[in-house]
Formats: C-alpha cells, sequence, structure tokens
C-alpha cells in the first residue's frame, strides 16, 4: 500500500507507507496556500497532546515559524469547531537519531487536550491504554486564514475527516469531563496515581519584567504576583489567562497597586486543580505572604515578623517529581 503526496494538480510522488506512519500530505498551489495540510489517524500520541510533523513539511513550516536558527517554540492555534485553542509549534533535536523534528504539542494546554479528546471520543476510548481500534478515525491539519491572509497566519483548522458515532458517546463525553478515563488508564498500576497542583514542576518560577509579559501573555490558569519595585509594593492574584487580566501600565482597578508596577512572576495550577481549588490557592497565597511580609489585608489577625533581614534557610532541594 502507498500514500500518495500531492505537490501540484500535475504531479504525483509516493513514499512506503511504512516510512510515512499513517501520514498524507497535500500542498495545494502556493497562490492558494503556503503550508501543506496534513491528514493523520489520531493516536495515542495524538491523545497525549503531540502530532508530528511529516519531514516534506519541514522546509515550509520553518519557513513560514522562523524555525531555521534551531531547537525554537512558538505559539499557534488550532481552530476546532469554531473555537480557537493554544497550542505550540516546536523544533527539537533528536540527538540519536542526529535530526530536527517538529511537533505540534498541546500536553500542557488542558482545554485544547480536551476538545480533541472529544472530537475523536471513540478513538480515545479505544488507545488510551495502547490498543488499536476496530474502526479508524481520520483528521486534517489545514492552515487557516487570520484577516482574510495566510501570510502570517498562526492558526490551522482541526477537521474531521472520518468520524465515528456510537451509542455510548454521550456516556464516553461524560466520562472525560470527569476524568474518568484517567482511572481506567491507571488501574493496573500498584500504586495509586499521583495528582499534581503545579504544572512545569521541573521549571522553578522566576521574576520577570514586565517589558516581558508579551511573551507570557498565553500562560493559562495561573496565581500571580505583581511587584512594584520602587514602591515596595507586592499583589498576589489569579488569572484563567495571564494576558486577559495582567496588562502593562494598567494596575486593573487592583486596589493599593500603582499602575508602573514593573516585575511580575507566575505559577500555572493544574487545570482540574484551578478550576476547583482556585480560590483556596489565592487566599492561602495571600494569608502565607501577608504572614511574613507587612500587609493591607483586612481582617487578618496574623501579624507578619518584623524583621527586614528575613531570609530563608530551608536547604533541601525541592521536589520535580
Amino acid at each position: 500500500m502507498h500514500i500518495v503526496i500531492q505537490r501540484h494538480p500535475r504531479v504525483h510522488q509516493t513514499l512506503s507507507q511504512q516510512n510515512r506512519k499513517g501520514y498524507k500530505l497535500f500542498t495545494k498551489p502556493r497562490h492558494m496556500s503556503p503550508l501543506p495540510y496534513i491528514v493523520t489517524v489520531p493516536k495515542r500520541s495524538f491523545f497525549d497532546g503531540q502530532l508530528t510533523i511529516p519531514w516534506e513539511c519541514h522546509e515550509s513550516y520553518s519557513d513560514h515559524f522562523d524555525l531555521d536558527k534551531g531547537v525554537q517554540t512558538k505559539n499557534i492555534f488550532l481552530k476546532i469547531k469554531g473555537e480557537k485553542y493554544p497550542a505550540k509549534i516546536s523544533k527539537s533535536y533528536q540527538k540519536k537519531q542526529d535530526r530536527f523534528v517538529i511537533h505540534f504539542i498541546w500536553r500542557q494546554e488542558y482545554d485544547t487536550k480536551k476538545a480533541l479528546r472529544k472530537l475523536f471520543i471513540y478513538s480515545f476510548a479505544a488507545t488510551i491504554r495502547g490498543n488499536t481500534p476496530q474502526l479508524k478515525e481520520c483528521v486534517k491539519f489545514e492552515h487557516a486564514k487570520e484577516n482574510g491572509s495566510l501570510e502570517r497566519s498562526i492558526t490551522f483548522k482541526v477537521t474531521p475527516i472520518a468520524q465515528h458515532k456510537t451509542d455510548f458517546d454521550e456516556m464516553f463525553m461524560w466520562m472525560e469531563d470527569n476524568d474518568y478515563f484517567d482511572l481506567w488508564k491507571n488501574k493496573d498500576k500498584n500504586k495509586e496515581s499521583r495528582e499534581y497542583i503545579f504544572q512545569s514542576r521541573r521549571k522553578d518560577p522566576k521574576w520577570y519584567h514586565v517589558n516581558e509579559l508579551h511573551e507570557h501573555s498565553d500562560s493559562t490558569y495561573v496565581i500571580y504576583l505583581l511587584h512594584h519595585s520602587k514602591n515596595n509594593q507586592f499583589y498576589v492574584g489569579k488569572a484563567d489567562k495571564l494576558g486577559i487580566r495582567v496588562k502593562k501600565g494598567h494596575n486593573g482597578n487592583r486596589e493599593g497597586l500603582d499602575h508602573d508596577w514593573d516585575m511580575f512572576l507566575y505559577f500555572q495550577i493544574e487545570p482540574k486543580i484551578y478550576e476547583k481549588y482556585v480560590h483556596e490557592l489565592e487566599d492561602w497565597a495571600i494569608r502565607l505572604f501577608a504572614s511574613v511580609l507587612p500587609s493591607d489585608v483586612s481582617k487578618l489577625k496574623t501579624k507578619p515578623i518584623k524583621n527586614n533581614e528575613l531570609r530563608m534557610v530551608n536547604r533541601a532541594a525541592l521536589r520535580r517529581k
């Protein structure tokens, strides 16, 4: 069996299916679209949050997203049922194979992962424990216009080509909404699967200057800290999306914080934890800092430590797993 790669309506080329791993590429004439669209069968890696861009597309995707400088990651959007969801395009180096690879990645994007799983709920339910489904579904990723143009677009329309409906879809949707598939996936493990509060546990948070805010504006489900280094002001807050709640040159009606604050730091919370406990986490953070720093928090009976030379002396390494 062979897969056809169509580069022009009159030019065809074939590759073995074994080498192509189930991908099909279709490149429209350049005046219609600068990027090939990709058709693939959703498998376990897809539902875990990754799609590999076939090597035939590397040049066009690298040119469009300016990935020619080596290992890089850029933000993109996936348009699913008319809604835009965040993802990333990433170019990385595989040392063992001595080659660069390009992926679409949405592992850390909770809403994107949920939307794609529910779009192909049959395949997700069938492949969650590594099984091969009896019936195969198919999906197309196609470069979509933004403001009537493809030239600077970072959006890809996700369209089902083959999709299976079953009598159990409603039940599967409910199970995915309530994370019961995770219990099924881990049911044979000797110990219970561990839940985490924070995302990116291997990456320590750091303070950024306000001029770097645009690089982090798409970060979701966060507890953030704002600091005015000149006026010694400190603010704790929460945001579903950092760039919507926090803006340079604005205090966002935060009473007590001057508009020209200059530093920020944030912690990303696991989405399902954020949805349930965000108010408790925000209150805990406020109480924690208010018990150490002088504050304007009302109705808090805990008095801060009055010592300008206070220093944290914990020396044990932070947990990374």
